[in-house]
């Protein structure tokens, strides 16, 4: 519809510009007799250029027509009489029709050439969009190929030198470093990629001292410092004297940060002259930067859960030593225990059998299985008064009993009344009595010797005092034992 429009303006234009020349040629008639063409001649000009060919061949007609008719004699009918106006009119029509057909074909090769240098634009636009999104491209390749580095790969050096060589590469710049900070803000290269013309600075300890902790703040803030030149930068003469010294003329510096604390920079160097970093190089860096702060909490992360699996391993080797030792151990004391030539046993609070060894089990006549679970009173239920008042007492008061001996009767020789010499020790665990350790001999048989030895010992000294013969009886220094009433 548009389009429809323009064409019907430019043929109006066209009408209107030869009534315009009509009007103008006939108020101007007396002064520009011989020259009755030239409002004419604007008018195909100015509706040839405007509207194009044809618009201005309509011009042309309308002109000659306007012409013969209002300005050539005889006026108002389109026929000359005289051969010389004949020859006027076709003159006319003939410079018209080359005029329209100059400006239509300089307006189209004009009308080409806008085409042609907006294509040439857009060609240049597609080709600077094209090419930015063949490095934004290759940014994007470079941060997605560290990223999958750092999730395949657990060598920190590997990820570290391969990231510095390819942002090199894409940078095309002199050298790139990743420095690490030491206390106090100095600090060494761990990785380098730089150019075989320029100096390497790796594992070189560097320590600037323009820098302190008022320049170092801004860094754990995220700054990213872009210098062209660090010779027309806000720097101090000291540092830009030290970044000389490294053949720096123009740097890009992006914190390496973990958490809130500066761990160090990735830079870009450029040696050989002034350097505009632009925004995207920037971005990159800047996302990179992040990606380095990822690798290195990985690879710490990595050694933190090595160290801890070898501690762990470590304590599970002594563990299994320690628990081999305990075995060893539990094993001998219970031989130990089994074998003992007296009665051994674990009473719980409730003074059941925990633990009885077969020395004690034999002098009560029962199994060692059937001691388990089961009280005093239940298995020795004669000894169960005089036991129990006493274990109940060292469960109330946590004081041990030692060399009680106590006389009575067992299922295992039942008539006979024996003696045992018992201590009882209370089992504490912490502050809390949960049971009683028992120790038992069996001094049967040394009692009734001891009563033996008691009853010849009083019938020696009935013979010795009433024999009817001297006697008498020394130790060995020569001391009274016994003497008789004779003596």
């Amino acid at each position: 519809m548009m389009r429809v429009d323009q064409r019907l303006l430019a043929y109006g234009v066209a009408i209107g510009s030869t009534a315009i020349a009509l009007q103008l040629s006939l108020w101007l008639e007396y002064l520009i007799s011989r020259t009755i063409g030239a409002f004419f001649y604007i008018a195909i000009i100015v509706s040839s250029w405007y509207g194009g060919f044809y618009p201005g061949i309509v011009t042309v007609i309308l002109s000659t027509l306007v012409l013969d008719y209002f300005l050539i004699p005889p006026r108002y009918q389109f026929s000359p009489s005289q051969p010389e106006d004949l020859l006027r009119l076709g003159l006319f029509f003939l410079v018209a029709l080359c005029m329209n057909l100059l400006t239509s074909n300089f307006l189209e090769s004009k009308q080409k050439i806008q085409q042609l240098g907006q294509q040439l634009a857009e060609e240049n636009e597609r080709k600077q969009a094209q090419g930015s999104l063949q490095e934004q491209f290759e940014q994007q390749r470079l941060v997605m190929e560290m990223s999958q580095r750092i999730r395949r790969s657990l060598d920190l050096q590997e990820i570290l030198q391969t990231t510095v060589d390819e942002v090199r590469q894409f940078l095309g710049c002199d050298r790139v470093i990743i420095f690490k900070f030491f206390p106090g803000w100095g600090g060494t290269t761990v990785v380098e990629s730089v150019a075989p013309e320029w100096m390497s600075i790796l594992a070189l300890e560097i320590y600037d001292p323009c820098i302190g902790e008022e320049n170092v703040a801004p860094f754990k803030r995220g700054l990213v410092s872009a210098r062209t030149d660090i010779y027309h930068a806000d720097l101090s003469p000291c540092h830009v004297e030290f970044l000389a010294s490294l053949q720096v003329r123009a740097n890009l510096v992006v914190p390496i940060l973990l958490g809130d604390e500066l761990w160090g920079l990735l830079t870009a160097h450029h040696c050989a002259a002034p350097r505009e970093w632009e925004a995207s190089q920037i971005a990159l860096l800047r996302q990179l930067g992040e990606q380095v702060s990822i690798a290195i909490q990985q690879a710490d992360l990595f050694a933190q859960v090595q160290t801890q699996l070898r501690e762990r391993q470590q304590a599970q080797a002594a563990l299994r030593e320690s628990q081999i030792q305990l075995q060893r151990q539990l094993a001998e004391i219970e031989t130990i225990y089994q074998s003992a030539p007296i009665g051994l046993n674990v009473l719980d609070a409730d003074l059941r059998f925990v633990r009885i060894n077969e020395r004690l089990a034999e002098i009560n006549g029962f199994s060692v299985e059937a001691h388990i679970g089961r009280t005093m009173r239940e298995l020795l239920p004669n000894l169960a008064d005089a036991a129990e008042q006493l274990l109940r007492r060292i469960l109330a008061t946590g004081e041990p009993v030692l060399n009680v001996e106590m006389t009575g009767e067992t299922p295992a020789k039942p008539g006979v009344q024996r003696t045992w010499l018992e201590s009882f020790l209370p089992l504490k665990d912490g502050d809390c009595i949960i049971g009683i350790n028992t120790v038992c001999e069996e001094i049967t048989d040394r009692k009734r010797a001891e009563q033996a030895l008691r009853e010849r010992e009083v019938t020696l000294r009935l013979f010795a005092q009433y024999a009817p013969a001297a006697i008498a009886m020394f130790d060995r220094d020569m001391r009274y034992i016994m003497a008789s009433q004779r003596w």
